[in-house]
């Protein structure tokens, strides 16, 4: 082709690149989660667990969270801080983004783990004394330090582990709490809402493959609707 010569066509738009897939995220099914919530539940974090297992909050959120913003009465967290781990270094910050600072929501067997978890935490102040760090924080050390981010996933895999169940990462724990309450039915923004999603889309992008699976569930429940459906169904007729 000479120097200068056009040619009536960008070559770029005859490349074919494979779409964009996502793997599904490893996570529990409801009776791993049972079970290990059982298996944990005389851990001194069982009240954590608990939150990223059913409510999906992120590693930073739940180092971070303060005493003050768990509102038994209300049962309602509210997330407006993130501890952080920087190169090496803990940092105090906001949440991942602006829909990140949110209020959940929280079932009756949370909040009473809650007033238990707070029980727990003033024997181990009567215990630490002076020693005692007030650092205001949910969750802490054993002397109220905040705990630290590296610990609380090491520290979840090793209880996995010991209850005989496949060891996700603790991130996948969010995932868990997310895929939970969407094959419970419960409507996509509130599941995006409660997990601090910015939009939906990202929420559906991230579990298209639970979506269907509910979908699958409610085309059924429909037809079972349907006077003599259900039984005709079942005996496959």
């Amino acid at each position: 082709m000479e120097a200068g010569t056009q040619i009536p066509f960008n070559p770029i738009y005859m490349v074919e690149l494979e779409a964009e897939t996502r793997a599904a995220p490893l996570v529990w099914d409801p009776d791993q989660v049972a079970y290990f919530l059982d298996f944990t539940a005389d851990d001194r974090l069982a009240l954590l667990w608990r939150f990223v297992l059913l409510r999906g909050f992120r590693r930073g959120e739940i180092c971070g969270l303060a005493d003050v913003d768990v509102d038994a009465a209300k049962a309602a967290v509210t997330v407006n801080v993130a501890l952080i781990q920087v190169r090496g270094r803990l940092v105090w910050g906001r949440p991942k983004s602006k829909a990140g600072e949110r209020v959940v929501g929280l079932d009756k067997g949370s909040v009473a783990a809650v007033k238990a978890h707070r029980t727990l935490r003033k024997r181990e102040r009567l215990v630490a004394g002076e020693a005692w760090a007030d650092s205001g924080r949910m969750f802490t050390d054993e002397l109220g330090e905040p705990l630290h981010p590296d610990y609380v996933s090491r520290r979840f895999r090793e209880l996995a582990a010991e209850a005989g169940l496949p060891v996700i990462k603790f991130h996948a724990a969010r995932h868990t709490a997310a895929t939970l309450a969407l094959e419970a039915g419960v409507d996509i923004k509130i599941v995006s809402e409660q997990l601090g999603h910015s939009t939906t889309r990202i929420t559906q992008d991230l579990y298209q493959h639970v979506r269907h699976q509910v979908h699958v569930d409610s085309a059924e429940k429909v037809v079972e609707l349907l006077p003599g459906r259900k039984g005709a169904r079942e005996t496959g007729s």
